[in-house]
């Protein structure tokens, strides 16, 4: 939910936090962690819209 939230907001840290009901810091954290597990870029914008367009297409079978 962090990362699809985190997406639809451009990548803004604010408006996610207040999205997702948590602090900024909290967020930053999450973040991290997911870098770390991961290695997501999430300053390029290639890999921002792969990982949305996955995101999305895992919601829609999920259903």
């Amino acid at each position: 939910r962090t990362i699809d939230v985190y997406l639809m907001n451009n990548c803004r840290i604010k408006p996610t936090a207040e999205g997702l009901f948590i602090h900024t810091n909290t967020l930053k954290y999450r973040l991290n962690q997911i870098d770390e597990l991961t290695s997501i870029d999430f300053d390029d914008f290639n890999t921002r819209c792969q990982l949305y367009i996955d995101l999305q297409l895992m919601k829609r079978d999920l259903h």
